[in-house]
């Protein structure tokens, strides 16, 4: 009987030494040398888009705390991705500031429809699904349309 006990107890301990804390788990999906070959203009979007990412899943982990199951959700669904968003921000930061980015190099817009660009990247002008071509906002510069061969 003892013997079953010190097993369970064993093999609890083996798999409680397994888990680990959701903050944890984001440095198992982001590559280490990820923004590496990124240029400093590239790395501006990258930085806005999983800051707005993070702050997104944020207010989501807030609003679903005020439900009954709430908890239990953020823990498996958005804790984890809550996870890789800071890893990736992480990241990206400490890259930019490896390169020694300036705040210029690494600003950013958004277009019309919410793409994020790097200052330098002109913004194309979105199409209509009748085909018509809908300018970029004021003082953005557009796009050339493509040539087709």
């Amino acid at each position: 009987m003892y013997a079953r006990v010190i097993a369970v107890l064993a093999v609890a301990a083996l798999i409680g030494g397994c888990a680990m804390s959701y903050q944890q788990l984001g440095t198992y999906y982001v590559s280490p040398g990820k923004y590496e070959y990124y240029r400093c203009r590239d790395l501006g979007p990258e930085i806005a888009t999983w800051s707005d990412r993070e702050q997104e899943l944020a207010g989501v982990m807030q609003k679903a705390s005020q439900e009954t199951s709430g908890t239990f959700v953020n823990a498996i669904v958005y804790s984890p991705e809550l996870g890789i968003a800071r890893e990736n921000l992480r990241a990206a930061r400490e890259e930019a500031q490896r390169k020694n980015c300036s705040p210029q190099s690494l600003a950013v817009k958004r277009s019309a429809g919410g793409k994020i660009y790097s200052v330098s990247d002109p913004i194309p002008a979105a199409t209509t699904t009748s085909g018509e071509t809908v300018p970029a906002a004021p003082g953005v510069q557009q796009l050339p349309a493509p040539t087709v061969r």
